[in-house]
């Protein structure tokens, strides 16, 4: 597993940049199932699929807000896909 945490001090942009990379990856081919990435940023949560250049399943958990009340869990996980529940 690969993993890239993103953080830092409070009201510096990291939830836009979030948003910016989100938006970027779908450009890029990856696919944002569950449609929660928003056109203009507002606080989301997504989970994006697609293969990176080696060909192998990629899955990217995005979360932009730091102040949320609810969760996100991963229900299924294959080799092939992810499924995700936002509650």
């Amino acid at each position: 597993m690969n993993c890239f945490l993103f953080g830092g001090v409070p009201s510096v942009g990291k939830s836009e940049s979030i948003h910016r990379l989100a938006v970027d990856l779908i450009g890029r081919g990856l696919t944002d199932r569950l449609k929660l990435v928003p056109a203009v940023f507002t606080d989301f949560r997504a989970v994006l699929d697609g293969t990176d250049l080696n060909g192998k399943p990629v899955h990217v958990i995005l979360n932009s807000a730091t102040d949320t009340t609810t969760s996100f869990r991963i229900s299924k996980v294959s080799s092939t896909f992810m499924d995700g529940m936002i509650s």
